[in-house]
């Protein structure tokens, strides 16, 4: 990732965000100000308590996957969306609805060709961009705290990674 952009590039990042705000359904319970502020917070603890964020790429797919993560969401759980038989579901074969839902939304406008600057300047190769999307879709994905098999996954992933920790207690 370069830090170096020109005054053109850098009016895209606002613009970007902007139009994600504007995507977003306002839902009551999950105000975005709120909402992002609680995971940009939770983002800083875990970069500096765990230091698991210490790789750029993944310091910058967490604060991306914190902003886009309730994109279009209906204030309701996927639980919910399924029983009422929401459209999505189709889409998404019943499985992470209200966290894959905001990753096509927010990727379709990353790519759209008005941010063709604001991608160049942060990917400089396609095994970037590609490595960026995989790590924002494990981010996002991760958030959906009822699906067993995504627990089991994340669990698995705790254990591993944390396991020979001084402090380490099982998820």
């Amino acid at each position: 990732m370069s830090c170096e952009m020109n005054n053109k590039k850098r009016r895209r990042r606002p613009l970007f965000t902007a139009r994600l705000f504007f995507c977003s359904t306002w839902v009551p319970t999950v105000g975005f100000s709120i909402h992002s502020q609680f995971l940009f917070l939770s983002l800083y603890i875990l970069d500096h308590k765990y230091g698991i964020t210490s790789d750029p790429w993944t310091h910058f797919a967490c604060a991306f996957s914190a902003l886009i993560h309730d994109v279009d969401h209906s204030g309701v759980s996927n639980a919910q969306l399924v029983k009422e038989d929401d459209p999505l579901c189709a889409t998404y074969s019943d499985r992470s609805i209200a966290e894959q839902n905001p990753l096509d939304l927010s990727w379709d406008l990353l790519m759209a060709p008005k941010y063709n600057d604001l991608r160049a300047s942060l990917f400089k190769t396609d095994a970037d961009c590609k490595h960026f999307r995989q790590l924002v879709v494990n981010s996002v994905i991760a958030t959906d705290i009822f699906d067993k098999d995504i627990k089991a996954l994340r669990n698995g992933r705790w254990e591993k990674a944390f396991k020979n920790c001084l402090l380490y207690t099982s998820p």
